[in-house]
């Protein structure tokens, strides 16, 4: 199954199956991070002084340079997770992937991260004094005029949702957290995000400050890089840029870009492969629009 949609100047184009919830997976990212800079921007977090008790800022741990390994390097969390088993803790999680593979140096070098994520989503709890949920909503989904999102905390929150070949599938697997919601939404979210009525403008610049990363260039990607929670912006935004996932039995892509003052968004769930096949397809519908 698929579910896709496109957004321009000219306004939405629906192919396929687009009011069906889908889980975001790493899309999510893209959100804590709006969430986390929204904060800076009110002045209740600090984007480059070292964080109380870490070794790392925010802004390290926004683009994935805190020096900290992640728990998808464990064989043994993708044979738990295959196997169905009951999902660890955080405490275990995060004490699996230390033992296995020892924090380095913040700033030393690029590693991509879901525990980096997960500490971001205590900071903004801390930061904002709501549930993780409800910041998430505030800070970043509200403001884009999204509103059809939910947050999956348990497997029955996983029941209505279209996980294509994932069906039985713990959320609580997902460190930092997962969201789930029609693709329209995520499309919608980064609409708002782009045409700048989310951050402001200095913090939106913030973010699409960009390490490039030579070492995943393939025939898709000739600049990749990642800024603050974003990948993409080689070129600012006249590049793709967004944020992709991929989880059991599914893969989800939103990107967009920023040409003469018109935002352009396409987005992807694809349920039978992963997000490499839904970021074909939203590269190849940007072109065109």
């Amino acid at each position: 199954m698929r579910a896709a949609i496109s957004i321009s100047s000219q306004g939405f184009c629906r192919p396929e199956n687009e009011q069906i919830d889908v889980p975001w997976w790493s899309f999510t990212k893209l959100v804590i991070a709006t969430a986390a800079l929204k904060l800076v921007e009110k002045g209740l977090l600090d984007l480059d002084g070292r964080l109380p008790g870490r070794r790392f800022t925010l802004r390290q741990l926004l683009q994935h340079e805190a020096g900290l390994p992640d728990y998808g390097w464990l064989e043994t969390y993708h044979s738990a997770v295959a196997n169905g088993e009951e999902p660890w803790s955080a405490e275990e999680i995060i004490g699996r992937t230390f033992e296995a593979f020892p924090p380095w140096e913040p700033g030393t070098r690029w590693a991509y991260s879901n525990i980096g994520y997960y500490y971001l989503r205590e900071l903004i709890v801390d930061a904002a004094r709501k549930e993780f949920w409800a910041a998430l909503d505030a800070l970043a989904l509200t403001p884009a005029g999204v509103r059809n999102v939910r947050y999956a905390a348990s497997k029955a929150d996983l029941e209505p949702v279209q996980m294509g070949k994932g069906r039985g599938y713990d959320p609580r697997w997902v460190l930092h957290g997962l969201l789930v919601g029609p693709i329209t939404e995520a499309a919608s979210f980064l609409y708002g995000l782009l045409a700048g009525t989310v951050l402001n403008e200095q913090m939106f610049a913030e973010m699409r400050k960009v390490r490039l990363l030579p070492q995943f260039r393939d025939e898709l990607w000739k600049h990749p890089a990642y800024g603050l929670g974003i990948m993409g912006a080689w070129d600012g935004l006249a590049s793709p840029c967004s944020h992709s996932g991929d989880g059991p039995g599914s893969g989800i892509a939103v990107y967009g870009k920023v040409v003469d003052g018109k935002v352009s968004i396409a987005a992807c769930w694809e349920s039978r492969g992963t997000s490499r096949e839904a970021e074909r397809i939203v590269l190849e519908k940007l072109e065109q629009i």
